[in-house]
Parts: C-alpha cells; sequence; structure tokens
C-alpha cells in the first residue's frame, strides 16, 4: 500500500461465528478508537467497511461483527484479508510503535541475500528498537535502525539489512 495517509492495522485471521464475526490480529489496542469504518484490502482495492461491534478475544486478538457481512460464508471471504484505516484516526504512538511490529513474521537476510531466519520479537527500546530473530538454533538481537536497513519488501515479507561484522557470532 503506497498511500501515506493509510495505515495498516492488521489482517482477518478467520470466520468466528455463523453469524459472521471475524477474528482480526492486531498489534495495536483497537479497543481504544472508535473506527465506524475501516478500510479492506480486497483484490488490491480499498473496500470501506463499517464495523458493527468490536471486541477484545485476547491479547492482540479482536473480533469484529461488520454490518454487511451476517453468515460464516461471507466472513470465510475475508479470510487474511488485511485490514486499514486512515492514519489520522490513530494516536502517534501507536502508529509508531506499530510499524515495527507488523514485521513480525518477515524474513530477515543479509546484504548477500543469505538466510539469517524469522523475526520472533521485537524489542520497543528509547535507544533503538532490537529484532530478535532466530539463527542456527539460538536467538540473536539485531539492532533495527535505518543505516543497517537496505529494503523491506511487504510483499514478500523480507527485510534486506546490512549486518555489522561478528554480529551472527555473538
Amino acid at each position: 500500500m503506497k498511500d501515506k495517509n493509510i495505515f495498516n492495522l492488521g489482517k482477518i485471521l478467520k470466520p468466528f461465528s455463523y453469524k459472521g464475526e471475524v477474528c482480526v490480529y492486531s498489534t495495536i489496542n483497537l479497543k481504544k478508537y472508535s473506527f465506524g469504518l475501516i478500510l479492506l484490502k480486497i483484490n488490491s482495492s480499498l473496500v470501506p467497511f463499517k464495523i458493527k461491534s468490536l471486541k477484545n478475544q485476547k491479547t492482540n486478538i479482536y473480533r469484529i461483527s461488520f454490518d454487511s457481512i451476517d453468515s460464516e460464508n461471507k466472513a470465510e471471504k475475508l479470510r487474511n484479508v488485511e485490514i486499514y484505516c486512515e492514519k489520522n484516526q490513530l494516536n502517534e504512538e501507536d502508529c509508531n510503535t506499530s510499524k515495527t511490529k507488523q514485521l513480525l513474521g518477515y524474513e530477515l537476510i543479509d546484504i548477500n541475500k543469505k538466510h539469517i531466519g524469522e523475526i520472533v520479537k521485537i524489542i520497543n527500546n528509547y535507544q533503538q528498537d532490537l529484532i530478535e530473530v532466530m539463527y542456527i538454533e539460538k536467538k540473536l538481537l539485531i539492532p533495527f535502525v535505518d543505516e543497517m536497513i537496505i529494503q523491506i519488501n511487504h510483499d514478500e515479507k523480507v527485510i534486506e539489512m546490512e549486518l555489522p561484522d561478528g554480529i551472527l557470532d555473538l
């Protein structure tokens, strides 16, 4: 998504009930906002949907009921659909901390295209964010700073970084 005014809230995991509710994963607390409308990315287009109800299911998982989705069949068609909102609907803190949390599950490769591992945790620090990667069956903490990032490919969920010498030996 190229639009700078649109923010990725997360994605729909699966239908929750025969009434059309869906389970949604999001790294921000959706309950503290009154969205009314959110955008679903369907066939590369953002389609507005009106929220009827939004409830906590468990940590980072929410149950959402949309006005126009009233059956399990309709909800099933939304499985794995990404959800968005306009950035002005969120506070700045949520926008900033969620940017890195959205990278969970991305693959990390180095500048030579060597596979390092999957990002399993994001540690937000005042000085710098750290990403935790499983590398050869050990946890590796890597600073997530602009100077080391070569590119982030959101479509393929891959981050390419120029890692400091010796960091993989720690």
